[in-house]
């Protein structure tokens, strides 16, 4: 009997030292280790949440300064791992159900969804056990070339919509712009319709439109100018809602119509590839 146990200590010790401190996520040597996301699609691995920890303190390190505004699918395991932190560290993390500009998913949430574009990916085993993503794409993280080229944009452009905050349109980007940055700091709602409902990703899928909430920092451009660089998704957008808001509500609130914009999905139509067409209606906003 006692070896037995010890030869069972011996089979799983090495990967217990190996991966701390994500040793829950150990798997027998039977299982195949070494198929890049296999066990992420086969089984449950970051069931104690471990992961998120590394996920906050790496934008604590990347993001050395202000509140980082962060949220996952239900809150408790980055307020778990938050209380870990140095209190200093700790203060800077604010979890945020609307206006976060971070997401961190925990692959058991998606375990058979392809993982998306990420800044940040946490491994074991190569595997994927939980990712940080970036909301948005702002002025101070762009590099200098878009940066200029979307405060050109301000110049040379007239507004889709004239509010507290400008925003512009050129390309597959928005730009929101305001003359003093502290003016409007606070959470920004940024809603986007497809045409396609199928394009949104699975969990915005019941709401018709994707979520692209954002908080608008006091950080100013070089010339007292502040931008928020917003990329849009490649799939065809129907129309935007966006606006201000606070704990009582809104505070101002504009939408926008799009002209329809050219698609892969186009393509594929113009060639013959398509299999059928969907037909599609201005959401009411």
């Amino acid at each position: 009997m006692y070896n037995l146990v010890m030869f069972g200590m011996v089979l799983v010790l090495p990967g217990m030292i190996r991966v701390p401190p994500y040793q829950n996520s150990y798997f027998a040597w039977l299982v195949d280790r070494t198929t890049p996301e296999y066990l992420r699609s086969q089984y449950e691995m970051p069931y104690w949440d471990t992961a998120y920890r590394e996920g906050l303190e790496y934008l604590l390190q990347r993001y050395p300064t202000g509140p980082i505004a962060v949220t996952n699918e239900n809150g408790r395991a980055i307020q778990f791992n938050r209380k870990i932190l140095p209190r200093a560290d700790r203060d800077r993390i604010v979890l945020a159900r609307e206006g976060y500009d971070f997401f961190l998913i925990d692959t058991n949430a998606y375990p058979n969804v392809p993982l998306r574009p990420n800044i940040q990916a946490i491994k074991v085993y190569n595997n994927t056990i939980l990712t940080v993503h970036k909301m948005m794409l702002t002025a101070e993280d762009a590099d200098t070339t878009a940066y200029l080229v979307a405060h050109q944009a301000t110049v040379d452009t007239e507004p889709i919509i004239r509010a507290a905050l400008d925003i512009y349109l050129q390309d597959d980007t928005l730009i929101y712009a305001v003359g003093s940055c502290a003016a409007v700091e606070g959470s920004v709602f940024l809603h986007l319709h497809p045409a396609q409902v199928e394009d949104l990703p699975r969990h915005r899928v019941e709401y018709g439109f994707d979520n692209h909430d954002f908080y608008w920092k006091g950080s100013e451009g070089g010339d007292g100018r502040c931008l928020r660089i917003v990329l849009l998704p490649k799939y065809e957008i129907v129309s935007l809602a966006t606006g201000q808001f606070n704990e009582g509500g809104p505070l101002w609130r504009e939408t926008f119509v799009f002209p329809k914009r050219a698609t892969d999905r186009d393509a594929d139509v113009a060639n013959g590839t398509a299999q059928g067409t969907v037909e599609s209606e201005t959401p009411k906003l």
